[in-house]
């Protein structure tokens, strides 16, 4: 999603959000950075998602919901559909993955 700031201000807004002031364009998508520029706004670059700058648990759940978590669900409808249990292979594959680059602190207490 395309992010624009107001030059005077700096208050961020989306393509809806500029939408209001362009009520002859049909979809906010076709907003571009020159449409922002007449009305005091400049288009924000987007910033990388760097999972590396969280807290490990963090970064993990990150790393689980876009890597994993659709391996597990996509076993378990195949299981469904074919009457046999899930193969989880990829799943534990990804998730062993995830807990090697991101792992958690243990306390010296367990």
């Amino acid at each position: 999603m395309t992010m624009f700031e107001n030059i005077e201000n700096g208050a961020l807004v989306n393509e809806w959000g500029l939408k209001e002031l362009f009520p002859h364009t049909l979809f906010p998508a076709v907003i571009t950075d020159v449409h922002a520029a007449q009305v005091g706004y400049r288009v924000v670059p987007e910033q990388p998602f760097a999972p590396q700058q969280l807290d490990p648990l963090t970064a993990r759940r990150a790393a689980y919901a876009t890597e994993s978590d659709h391996l597990k669900v996509e076993a378990e409808y195949d299981a469904l559909l074919s009457g046999t249990d899930p193969d989880y292979a990829a799943w534990i594959a990804a998730v062993t993955a995830i807990k090697e680059r991101y792992p958690l602190e243990t306390s010296s207490d367990e």
